[in-house]
């Protein structure tokens, strides 16, 4: 049975936290004692959706498809771009969060409020809460994350004309040449990978649940996803001038 749909258990939920989310003492309340599992059980999707979702995310920030704008007391706002309505969609606002999110565990606090998502689901009537998460499952399948960065690498373009565009320190300048976006690609890439694991490594030295970051809980996700965009990307060449 599909939760969302159930008023007896959805309605309670979402009174609560309409009460309680405006302040970060309240939304400590809120969710204090609540969570019972590893946070990989918590998030209310299977293990493929979970790892297309890690790849949109990496994917849609290293295209400028993403943005964040934090807020006072309420946190980050977290957006993504999305192709059916040409706009910025919204994530849950505020996320799910006890504490201060670190840019390494924003991924984390992101997929945890998707059961918030699912309450507004209920409350509005429509699915238009969830189309956010959707757009990180879209963008990060196998069917299109390879596809997407190939086109940005080879041509400089996104197969949208209306996204964003990607800044070139970050993924390498649009009139530039394909090797120059490739590198810059890949070493924004690497870099990510080599701070976050540097951070999660700490975290596992130190041995202490209650300075463990949520990110630290998705780290083999963080990783894998990581990693398939470097092999992409290491993967992708000028094979136009070659003789056959």
């Amino acid at each position: 049975m599909m939760p969302m749909v159930f008023d007896n258990v959805m309605k309670p939920i979402a009174m609560s936290w309409a009460s309680n989310q405006s302040k970060a003492a309240l939304r400590h309340s809120f969710w204090s004692m609540r969570r019972a599992r590893p946070l990989i059980e918590v998030i209310p999707a299977g293990h493929r959706q979970i790892s297309a979702m890690v790849r949109g995310w990496f994917l849609s920030g290293l295209l400028g498809q993403r943005t964040k704008k934090d807020e006072p007391t309420l946190g980050p706002r977290v957006q993504i771009w999305d192709p059916e309505s040409r706009s910025m969609v919204d994530f849950p606002f505020p996320l799910l969060s006890t504490g201060e999110i670190s840019s390494n565990s924003l991924i984390a606090a992101v997929l945890k409020s998707l059961g918030i998502a699912m309450v507004e689901v209920n409350s509005q009537g429509n699915l238009r809460p969830l189309r956010a998460y959707q757009r990180l499952s879209e963008i990060g399948s196998f069917a299109e994350y390879q596809q997407i960065l190939s086109e940005w690498i080879k041509s400089g373009t996104t197969g949208d004309a209306s996204a964003p565009i990607p800044e070139a320190k970050i993924a390498g300048d649009a009139a530039g040449s394909l090797d120059e976006r490739r590198e810059a690609v890949l070493k924004i890439l690497t870099k990510t990978k080599t701070t976050m694991k540097g951070e999660f490594d700490d975290v596992t030295e130190l041995r202490n649940p209650y300075q463990t970051s949520n990110g630290w809980e998705i780290r083999e996700y963080i990783y894998a996803a990581l990693d398939d965009l470097i092999r992409t990307a290491e993967s992708i060449r000028d094979d136009e001038e070659t003789l056959a």
